[in-house]
């Protein structure tokens, strides 16, 4: 990683969301006071604002289309506003205000296709707006809280990363009629990002579980592979050259070589005693009673999947092909030996900004990073591993 610049003002808010500008070297941020600000990087090195605006209500997302530079902010009031930015990036015209929800915004998508603009409300609503007349097309309130939502123009389908871990897919019609077609369990705790890669039909999500997940939509396979390599909880997901980019709260770093060949890791067998020395778990009192022993804590092989005790499960390997990257997991004795030395060469890459970020934002195009940092500063990295 190479570092490109440092935006701070100790006037400004804490920074909420940021959009990287691809015509220039500049961003645009919306902060906790209110504020929307374009940064153009001058002549010296530094960053300055070209345009300062306030806002009625405290901006929470940014969505830029860089082709027409409409810029989209989904604010704290429910609104999403849409701004215009000039071509000198020195103007930035309010255009239309879309009424979409009566709670915070919590997410942005852009559908080109159909010129809509969606959102994601705290509520559970999704709302879809005409972007050209501002007309509502429609409202849909899912079953869970969705806090990331991403769309697949050419289905119709939007994907929503839910508050409980949960992927909620909802098929849009072609006039904007919503309706639930499947919910993707394999997550523990909330989604913080998901992306849709349209060229290869996979989703891609990440959780505060410290897991991320390629789900293989286009080939109907549900679960296609699970990835653990984050010691920090990974809270933004890029996709180019077949290389999967997901950064973390720590500014830990990790691209993901996806033309390697990977599976998923087996489903976990459920037992009352282990299922290599027999030995009874915990709960199960009569076994322990029948046999005047101590019950055990249950712990499962990575490879195999076996009910083990942790006696039975005491190697520790690393198994990139199985997505267990960096940090060595549990297996049994014969999974064990069972791994070559090359089953064991990493998949994947990591490097750090040394960052305590709260928010990131990746541009393909640019291979350009924007981190939201704790002290309300936004650093600038080159996408380099």
């Amino acid at each position: 990683m190479s570092a490109v610049g440092e935006v701070a003002d100790p006037s400004m808010g804490m920074v909420k969301s940021t959009a990287i500008i691809r015509d220039d070297d500049g961003i645009i941020t919306v902060s906790s006071d209110n504020s929307i600000r374009v940064w153009l990087k001058r002549s010296n090195g530094q960053y300055w604002p070209s345009v300062c605006h306030f806002l009625t209500s405290a901006g929470r997302k940014i969505k830029i289309d860089h082709d027409s530079r409409q810029v989209f902010i989904g604010q704290e009031s429910g609104t999403v506003q849409l701004f215009e930015l000039s071509e000198d990036l020195n103007v930035l015209a309010s255009k239309r205000v879309f009424n979409s929800h009566d709670v915070p915004v919590n997410d942005l998508a852009l559908c080109k296709k159909k010129n809509w603009i969606i959102s994601g409300g705290a509520d559970g609503t999704i709302s879809i707006s005409e972007i050209g007349s501002g007309v509502k097309v429609s409202d849909y309130r899912c079953t869970i809280v969705p806090k990331n939502i991403d769309i697949d123009a050419e289905s119709g389908v939007l994907f929503c990363g839910t508050s409980e871990g949960s992927i909620i897919l909802v098929r849009i019609s072609s006039d904007g009629i919503c309706s639930e077609v499947n919910k993707l369990q394999g997550h523990t705790s909330e989604i913080t990002s998901i992306l849709w890669e349209p060229k290869t039909n996979f989703l891609f999500s990440c959780s505060t579980d410290k897991t991320i997940m390629c789900w293989d939509i286009g080939g109907k396979k549900g679960l296609y592979l699970r990835l653990q390599g984050h010691q920090d909880i990974p809270i933004s997901l890029s996709f180019k050259d077949m290389s999967l980019y997901s950064i973390g709260s720590a500014g830990n770093c990790i691209c993901w070589d996806m033309t390697k060949q990977r599976s998923a890791p087996p489903e976990w067998t459920e037992s009352d005693s282990c299922e290599i020395c027999k030995g009874p778990f915990f709960w199960n009192f009569k076994q322990m009673w029948e046999e005047k022993t101590m019950g055990k804590r249950q712990h499962h092989c990575r490879k195999c999947g076996k009910a083990l005790c942790q006696k039975c499960a005491s190697n520790q390997i690393v198994m990139p092909k199985l997505g267990f990257e960096f940090s060595p997991v549990r297996v049994c004795k014969s999974c064990s030996e069972s791994v070559s030395d090359a089953d064991k060469t990493s998949l994947a890459k990591m490097t750090s900004f040394n960052r305590q970020c709260i928010n990131i934002e990746i541009d393909n195009t640019l291979s350009r990073v924007a981190t939201i940092n704790r002290n309300k500063s936004i650093s600038l990295f080159n996408l380099e591993l």
